[in-house]
């Protein structure tokens, strides 16, 4: 996979966090298919609440306008992770506006039915054949995240188990069935060990200890 860097990141996210006002800053140029760091500070006194390492690809940059978004967020004081993956067009703005209201159950009940969104990830490590990794089925479900319809891990023992298999491969296989549509995109790998070992800084992965002993069988 090749890296289109220089072509400027369209998307600005906002963040929120329960105690009030927080800044994301980030930390690394805006490019596409490539992997940026930031932290989320408290507005009131400028504490580091959190570390985030997020990637935006796009599959075709001078054809295709679909944005695909993987993004970890470690909390520095309770060290709870979770893995965002959601899809955009080229300005940020999501396909699926109108299923903001019925995530948060606020449409009528004659609505369509939600689909129960499922994600699949296969990663692919060097000397070894394409298949030879096993295809993680990981527990999602559905968020509303700054306005915006989302698919979020918070399964601690899927989103560790996705972080050592991205920390050790060089590109993943993700394919991602939510919103009433099946789509699947190639995620490269290089750079996020590193930027993992960043993120974790306060919550190293090998002291954290795995909360759901619910074994989720691999395909």
């Amino acid at each position: 996979m090749k890296k289109a860097v220089g072509l400027t990141l369209f998307v600005c996210v906002s963040t929120w966090c329960t105690s009030g006002w927080c800044e994301e800053k980030k930390l690394d140029p805006g490019v596409v298919n490539d992997w940026m760091r930031a932290t989320v500070s408290s507005d009131s006194d400028d504490t580091e609440l959190k570390r985030v390492v997020h990637s935006s690809t796009i599959v075709n940059w001078t054809r295709h306008d679909t944005f695909y978004h993987v993004r970890y967020e470690v909390m520095n004081s309770s060290c709870k992770r979770t893995l965002t993956f959601n899809f955009t067009d080229f300005h940020g703005n999501s396909f699926y506006p109108d299923w903001v209201k019925s995530i948060e159950g606020d449409r009528e009940t004659d609505s369509v039915q939600i689909e129960d969104p499922k994600v699949l990830i296969r990663s692919y490590r060097k000397k070894q054949p394409n298949d030879a990794r096993p295809i993680m089925d990981v527990d999602v479900e559905y968020q509303v995240q700054d306005g915006m319809p989302v698919l979020v891990v918070s399964n601690q023992r899927d989103v560790i188990r996705t972080l050592r298999e991205f920390q050790a491969g060089y590109e993943a296989r993700v394919r991602i069935s939510a919103f009433g549509t099946s789509t699947s995109f190639d995620l490269d790998l290089q750079g996020f060990a590193e930027k993992l070992d960043w993120s974790n800084e306060h919550c190293p992965l090998e002291d954290t200890p795995s909360r759901n002993t619910k074994e989720t069988p691999a395909s």
